[in-house]
């Protein structure tokens, strides 16, 4: 799927910023959930359900987020991150766009030996 064209701007630095940031963001995120659910519980639940109860269905509801993300969402990941990386500057892909040309090269003397091949047998037949 193509969206809006995509220019290379820079080095990569601004995007190992932005890597650096959200991945140290997943720390904090932890943190806030943590925080948050204490917090709703000690509110609001603590009055309907007990601790170990609350504990169980936060366990199971964090089990299943993280099925559906390992099931669903990475795969996605992975492939647009294999696109992006592919598209742009990806030092394999010069590496692939050779060894596209050799068998290239390859295929067409393989071809040449087989017409050559082919010759010398019907001038033996004859």
């Amino acid at each position: 799927m193509r969206m809006i064209k995509q220019r290379r701007i820079d080095t990569g630095q601004i995007g190992g910023v932005l890597s650096i940031f959200t991945q140290s963001m997943f720390i904090f995120g932890i943190v806030t959930f943590l925080n948050t659910t204490a917090l709703v519980y000690q509110s609001i639940l603590k009055y309907y359900i007990s601790l170990w109860g609350f504990v169980i269905i936060i366990g199971v509801g964090l089990l299943l987020w993280m099925a559906m993300y390992y099931v669903i969402i990475m795969p996605s990941m992975i492939q647009f991150g294999n696109r992006q990386g592919y598209a742009h500057g990806n030092p394999m892909r010069e590496d692939i766009e050779i060894i596209k040309k050799e068998l290239k090269e390859i295929k067409g003397e393989l071809r040449h030996t087989k017409k050559k091949r082919l010759k010398i047998r019907r001038k033996i037949r004859r």
